[in-house]
């Protein structure tokens, strides 16, 4: 085979077509780069505008009014692309922002920030007879309004720990990152006794008082009616009735509740009852108290002068609040459900009680002699009955079986029941008042189940509610469980994913509960967006 030689003009035509090919293959080699260059222009002012956007939705929170909180969003997103996005950045030029605010759902606003620079071309800037085209990005941020209700511990146990003051100030860091005017806020404190302390309000920072101002009057006394406080706070945001809006409880306490506030069934037994093994010779008929619902005041004794005929204890119960360390001998006993609220913390839902004359509707404040009370703890006459000496026992015939809201009391926990003649007679396997077992494992179910009714939506099918929890230095691992359970934390033995999820977060000292309070607030602001 003979090898082909090409000839001069061939090898002419080879070159004039690489030439004329060229033409084609350079612009597209200059298109390919200054269109990388401008990809990654675009990738980096994207980021920028969506930090802004970002930046500008949780800042929304900054100011009392609503221009306010928007120029603080505006002037946040200018900082915040500034940053990611300065001067001279990529050789661009001109790099500058527009943001917008909107109502764009219910509660919600939409912070929108678009972004364009002059980007420089290199290549094609020949072909478009110009040195830069405008590269531009939108980036979007919304910030759904909550409603949220601090339920907080202010019982005795927080003096000793330090929490007294750290939760004042932590409680008012919180709620100083939420918006006012637009967020919703409001606060029950507990003790024995429950307290609305703040009611919900848009104006929690512009009103009078502001709720930053009711949290630094708290102060701490009494025992932890944990479950009581829980139902109060579910109730104020099932009165605020808003099914579409973004609803949360913040729950703290630094202990086990060991507190159960009921409706307790009036002992009809007038015989000397025994009490964790020691005999007291005290019976039924010396006790006198309240007819919470004939509105009348009842006296009992052995004359039969000052005996009441009228008063059927068959139907009559005793509102108030069993708390104590040691029921039944040595123990704080039965008090109603009003006597540990302070008169900073007035409750207007709580029980009234008379005075002397039965017809006074004066709430109790203490220290009145002749005050109707049941024999337990402070005794018929509002003064201690001394060491040894509580008759809870008496007066009272058995914890019912659930609490003053409905909430179960008979749950896990071993319960010792009634089982000592004539009582077991009249009172078999109901749950024994004499334990301060019992006692706590009631008050723990109370607050257990209280968790359950909110995550189940049972006071209200379409109002969801989620429950962040704080637990402050006695916190155990039995604690712990309890409180991720009551969070339905996703660490929780029970945590049901199908449900709202909620978070625990254990603070070991009073110095930790800022940033607690600070976990908490940031895990509600991340979801409200």
């Amino acid at each position: 085979m003979k090898r082909r030689v090409l000839t001069r003009r061939e090898n002419g035509f080879v070159i004039i077509t690489t030439a004329l090919m060229l033409m084609f293959v350079i612009p597209i080699v200059g298109l390919a780069i200054d269109a990388g260059f401008l990809y990654a222009v675009k990738a980096r002012l994207s980021a920028a505008v969506d930090a802004a956007a970002l930046a500008a939705a949780r800042s929304l929170a900054l100011g009392q009014t609503i221009a306010e909180q928007e120029g603080s969003a505006q002037a946040r997103a200018a900082a915040f692309f500034a940053a990611n996005y300065p001067v001279g950045m990529m050789n661009s030029q001109s790099p500058s922002i527009n943001t917008t605010i909107a109502e764009t759902g219910f509660r919600t606003r939409t912070v929108t920030v678009t972004g364009t620079v002059d980007s420089p071309l290199f290549f094609m800037r020949m072909i478009a007879n110009a040195p830069t085209t405008t590269v531009a990005a939108a980036g979007k941020a919304s910030r759904r309004d909550v409603n949220v209700i601090l339920v907080l511990d202010r019982s005795g146990s927080m003096n000793s720990n330090g929490g007294c003051t750290a939760l004042r100030n932590a409680a008012t860091s919180f709620v100083d990152l939420f918006a006012n005017q637009r967020d919703r806020i409001g606060m029950v404190t507990y003790g024995v006794s429950y307290a609305i302390s703040y009611a919900p309000s848009m104006n929690f920072k512009s009103g009078s008082p502001t709720l930053p101002g009711v949290i630094s009057t708290i102060t701490c006394s009494g025992g932890t009616g944990a479950a009581q406080a829980l139902y109060k706070g579910y109730e104020q945001i099932i009165n605020i009735n808003e099914p579409g809006a973004l609803n949360v409880l913040v729950f703290f306490t630094d202990g086990i509740p060991n507190t159960v506030t009921a409706n307790f069934p009036v002992n009809v037994l007038d015989t000397t009852r025994v009490a964790d093994g020691a005999s007291l010779s005290f019976t039924r008929k010396n006790s006198r108290c309240y007819d919470w619902q004939n509105s009348r005041r009842w006296y009992v004794s052995t004359s039969p002068g000052n005996q009441d005929p009228a008063w059927n204890p068959n139907v009559q119960v005793f509102r108030g609040a069993v708390y104590g360390q040691n029921l039944g001998i040595s123990g704080d006993g039965v008090f109603g459900v009003d006597d540990f609220v302070t008169t900073t913390f007035t409750d207007p839902g709580r029980v009234l009680r008379p005075f002397p004359n039965a017809t006074s509707t004066t709430q109790y404040t203490g220290g009145q002699t002749g005050d109707c009370w049941f024999q337990g703890g402070r005794g018929h006459n509002g003064s201690s009955q001394g060491t040894g000496s509580s008759h809870t026992q008496y007066d009272i015939a058995y914890y019912p079986e659930t609490d003053l809201y409905g909430t179960q009391l008979r749950g896990s926990g071993s319960f010792v029941t009634v089982n000592s003649f004539p009582w077991s007679h009249v009172y078999a396997n109901r749950i024994d008042i004499r334990t301060r077992t019992n006692m706590m494992n009631a008050a723990i179910n109370g607050l257990d189940y209280m968790g359950q009714r909110i995550r189940y939506n049972q006071l209200n099918s379409s109002i969801f509610t989620a429950v962040y929890v704080i637990g402050l230095a006695q916190a155990g691992n039995n604690q712990h469980l309890l409180l991720r359970r009551v969070a339905n934390d996703p660490l929780s033995p029970i945590y049901d994913p199908n449900r709202l999820t909620g978070m625990y977060v254990y603070a070991p000292t009073a110095a930790d509960l800022n940033a607690a309070f600070v976990k908490i607030a940031s895990e509600i602001l991340r979801i409200s967006q």
